[in-house]
């Protein structure tokens, strides 16, 4: 009956945006853990030029 369909609607509706709140949860999750991979890049580069620079000076 047409109660029924209302309320599946309404049901459904509510577990699209629960869908939503996870999805766009997990890009920011997925942001955040892209942003952190380049700063750990960043200072292990850094990290290693250093290194080379201290070994050739070394020599």
């Amino acid at each position: 009956d047409l109660e029924a369909a209302e309320e599946t609607i309404e049901e459904l509706e509510e577990e699209s945006d629960d869908l939503e709140e996870s999805a766009n949860d997990a890009l920011e999750g997925w942001a955040q853990a892209d942003a952190l991979s380049k700063n750990t890049l960043a200072w292990g580069e850094r990290v290693l030029g250093l290194l080379e620079r201290a070994e050739e000076e070394r020599l």
